[in-house]
């Protein structure tokens, strides 16, 4: 006997089985039932074999003048019985393997007969789930996204960067008073009575500056808010209303501990002075050293400096390549480690007075050793900026100009779909395109990647709600991984890294199936690592258990869980059809094809779009974010940028009577300007270099695995004007500091 069994995409498989037959019944009795073929639409209350549509293709030619006459005579009354075990060892699918229950009517009422089922039948098991949507709802949104804890981190540079101008203005404030403070010890005052006053003179103006520094953090936000609201709507959607909202013990605990680090900062800074005795403040001797963050004599922050620095070369070897974080924590011990080997060989020793100068270069090298505490903290500000921009910066994606290329975030598929009604026939086939009027030679080169969809909630990083069980598809993994198609950010470990879409395939036990997420979507949308597992429910009620066991990086596949196609089918049976599609065809046919698609399938709500427009979609959310963080790191340069001005003008003012002996022993004005300017060059250039260098190592992840995809041009940019930006506020105050009489203060000297 041959008989059809459905395949995939609705296509019919011929099998063929052996039977003997054993007996022939009469036509009568319970053997002569129409009733035992379903109603088959297109079959039934058709008058002829011939009249029949039942949704596939019929050989009507082979319809024989007998069969006919059985059709008008028995409509649907089988021909042959087999055992209820071969039929359905023959015709068991993903729905099941029954397709009716007869109950002899002799025995109940259709009402008792209802009333029995509802009794033992169970809910889960007949496709009903019940699920507490409120609670839900609430759950993803108490578990929503929160960036306090990003803002922090990312914060923390600028914090540092903060409290070290802190350091420097009241060091400059001090100084200027040295003599002022040593009278008031020469009187008597006590050391405890000195330190206490400074200690509440510098709690009344960082007492103000909070203030000030709350009202601009509110306004700070509203900003950030305003823009996520307009510019940057993407990265939320522009249906999302989000609204500002400040909870005084917020505030209050922000400006407690604002007000508790700079009053620590301050008494750090007093206590090095209130040490010195009256006789060295009146003479305003040695106050840079007492002002210096070690002592001159024993500079341990050279060694210090050059064992973080072997400790992060041989953690470079150690860590794996594609451990970001890791190498952002590396990047940060780096800097560190710089700016400690600065700190200690401009303390390593005094500059020398016997060799000597060369040059104005070398006079201003040795001038940025006189004091150490100054040049350092500027150095450590700028640095600390440089690093947010470059380490941020570098993790800035753009959808690659090419869509063709399998490797980028397209998967080389120039074309994305989604129907509101699923595809029921194979795209890939004539006879699937001729459904729609459509044919192999008005889609010349074209092929399909359909996936089944079951509807989840959305776990894509423009929902700031955490998903619990995200949208899921089936795919076959071979046709994704026929074109090596997208590229992976991680592969559970112990698995074949080079072919992981099949890994999709290797799931043996049916209640745990293996899955495949977008990068973003894992850490992001799910809060998620490689290993874990979602927990669904299948149409059956049973738990279904999906672990993750690769990842992609950046793609159109955003906010999805991809499993094979295979297991999708038996887990959703009733999912018929695909309601994704990516899809392959020639770049000069692009637009044609784009538009034959969309007409031939606008019955079914096809909404087919170019992947990089959606891609570049995705992209603007992360990026969106990057740029808000990108600003904090903004606010440290500009920090550093005014204490750089603030280190010329006080050095300016610090050193008038040895600028003016310069002046008077011949040199111009301008060689004057040229000293000032190339001696804190050096210290911008410290700062920038040192930067760039620790971000460099944040990002080495990036630039083994996507040298090419990192935005060059912008990060050129960004550190240009960086460049321009530091020099200018160095010449401006060098203009600004020498811009009167010099020669008068040689009288004071």
């Amino acid at each position: 006997m041959a008989y059809f069994v459905l395949g995939p995409m609705r296509h019919l498989i011929e099998h063929r089985r052996t039977f003997r037959v054993r007996q022939i019944v009469p036509v009568e009795g319970n053997w002569l039932d129409p009733d035992l073929m379903p109603d088959f639409p297109g079959m039934v209350g058709s008058e002829n074999c011939r009249d029949w549509e039942p949704g596939f293709s019929i050989d009507v030619s082979r319809i024989r003048d007998k069969d006919e006459a059985y059709w008008d005579h028995f409509r649907g009354s089988p021909k042959a019985f087999v055992s209820l075990q071969a039929g359905q060892e023959m015709w068991s699918n993903r729905f099941g393997s029954l397709t009716a229950l007869r109950f002899p009517g002799a025995h109940s009422s259709i009402a008792e007969l209802s009333i029995s089922l509802f009794k033992h039948l169970e809910p889960e098991k007949m496709g009903l789930s019940l699920r507490p949507v409120q609670e839900e709802a609430r759950q993803s949104t108490d578990e929503a996204q929160d960036f306090s804890q990003l803002f922090l981190g990312f914060s923390f540079f600028l914090i540092v960067s903060a409290l070290l101008l802190i350091a420097l203005l009241h060091r400059f404030s001090i100084e200027q008073r040295g003599s002022q403070i040593g009278l008031i010890r020469a009187v008597g005052l006590s050391r405890s009575f000195v330190l206490s006053w400074l200690s509440w003179e510098g709690m009344v103006i960082s007492f103000i500056g909070v203030i000030a520094g709350v009202a601009f953090g509110l306004l700070f936000a509203q900003g950030i808010l305003y823009a996520l609201a307009s510019i940057w709507s993407g990265a939320v959607g522009s249906e999302t209303q989000i609204l500002f909202h400040a909870p005084l013990a917020t505030l209050f605990k922000g400006a407690g501990i604002s007000l508790f680090l700079s009053e620590f900062v301050i008494l750090l800074v007093a206590r090095k002075l209130s040490q010195k005795p009256p006789k060295e403040l009146l003479a305003r001797a040695g106050i840079e050293s007492s002002l210096g963050y070690f002592n001159p004599r024993r500079p341990m922050s050279l060694p210090v400096g050059m064992a973080l620095l072997a400790v992060a070369i041989i953690s470079l070897f150690l860590t794996p390549a594609d451990s970001s974080g890791a190498f952002f924590g590396l990047g940060g011990l780096l800097l560190l480690a710089i700016l400690l080997i600065f700190n200690g060989c401009l303390r390593r020793s005094a500059p020398s007075t016997n060799r000597p100068v060369l040059s104005l270069f070398t006079l201003g090298f040795g001038n940025t050793r006189r004091r150490p505490g100054r040049s350092v903290a500027v150095a450590d500000i700028l640095s600390a900026g440089v690093f947010m921009i470059v380490a941020v910066g570098a993790n800035r994606k753009n959808p690659n100009d090419n869509p063709y290329l399998r490797s980028t975030g397209t998967g080389g598929f120039p074309l994305v779909g989604t129907t509101s009604l699923p595809v029921l026939q194979d795209l890939n086939s004539e006879e699937g395109l001729n459904t729609f009027a459509l044919s192999k030679g008005d889609l010349p080169g074209v092929s399909f990647v359909p996936f089944k969809v079951r509807d989840g909630e959305d776990a894509r990083l423009s929902n700031l709600d955490r998903a619990h069980t995200p949208m899921l598809m089936g795919v076959d993994p071979h046709l994704l991984d026929q074109r090596k198609a997208f590229s992976f950010s991680g592969v559970i470990e112990g698995e074949n890294i080079q072919e992981p879409w099949l890994l999709l395939d290797k799931g043996k036990d049916l209640g745990i199936l293996p899955g495949i997420a977008d990068q973003a979507t894992l850490v992001w949308g799910l809060h998620k690592k490689l290993g874990d597992t979602l927990t669904y429910i299948d149409e059956q009620g049973r738990p279904l258990e999906v672990r993750l066991v690769a990842t992609l990086a950046a793609s159109i596949l955003q906010g999805r869980i991809l499993i094979s196609d295979k297991n999708f089918q038996q887990k959703f049976p009733s999912e018929s059809g695909y309601r994704f599609m990516l899809v392959d065809c020639p770049a000069q046919s692009l637009a044609a094809v784009q538009m034959a698609l969309s007409q031939a399938l606008a019955d079914i709500g096809l909404d087919l779009s170019l992947s990089r427009e959606r891609l570049a979609e995705y992209l603007a959310v992360e990026n969106t974010y990057l740029s808000i963080f990108q600003v904090l790191g903004g606010l440290g340069l500009i920090l550093g940028s005014m204490g750089l001005g603030l280190l010329v003008l006080r050095n300016v003012l610090d050193r008038q009577g040895e600028l003016a002996l310069l002046r008077a022993v011949g040199y111009s004005r301008k060689k004057v300007r040229s000293l000032i300017f190339q001696e804190h060059c050096l210290l911008f250039l410290v700062g920038v270099g040192s930067g760039c260098l620790a971000g460099g190592l944040a990002i080495y992840p990036h630039i083994t695995h996507n040298i090419g995809d990192l935005p060059w041009l912008s990060l050129g940019l960004t550190l240009l004007a960086l460049l321009v930006n530091g020099l200018a506020w160095i010449g401006g105050a060098t203009l600004l500091a020498l811009r009167g009489p010099l020669l008068s203060s040689l009288s004071r000297e």
